[in-house]
C-alpha cells in the first residue's frame, strides 16, 4: 500500500509509533498521520540527522549536527540545547 508523503522535499523518514512518521527535509520536521494522510504537527530544525523517543513515546529528541530539541509528541518545543 502507498501513501503520499505530504512534506515537500523530504529526504528522510523516522518511525513515531504506529500509524504515524515523522518525515525531515532541509528545514524541517513534520509529523504525518498515516490514516488521516496528512501533517499532524511541524517544527522548524534544520539538520536532523537522528530521532530518540522517550519510552512512553510523549516526548521525542531531534538531534542534529549543532543542536538538540526535545519536543513533544504534537512537535512542540520543550528546550533548546545549541
Amino acid at each position: 500500500k502507498r501513501i503520499p508523503v505530504l512534506l515537500p522535499g523530504a529526504d528522510l523518514m523516522f518511525g513515531a509509533g504506529p500509524g504515524f512518521v515523522l518525515l525531515r527535509n532541509e528545514d524541517r520536521v513534520a509529523l504525518q498521520d498515516l490514516q488521516q494522510r496528512k501533517i499532524i504537527a511541524e517544527v522548524s530544525a534544520s539538520s536532523i540527522k537522528y530521532v530518540v523517543w522517550s519510552e512512553d513515546m510523549k516526548r521525542v529528541a531531534l538531534l542534529g549536527k549543532h543542536v538538540i530539541l526535545i519536543c513533544s509528541r504534537k512537535l512542540e518545543i520543550l528546550a533548546t540545547i545549541h
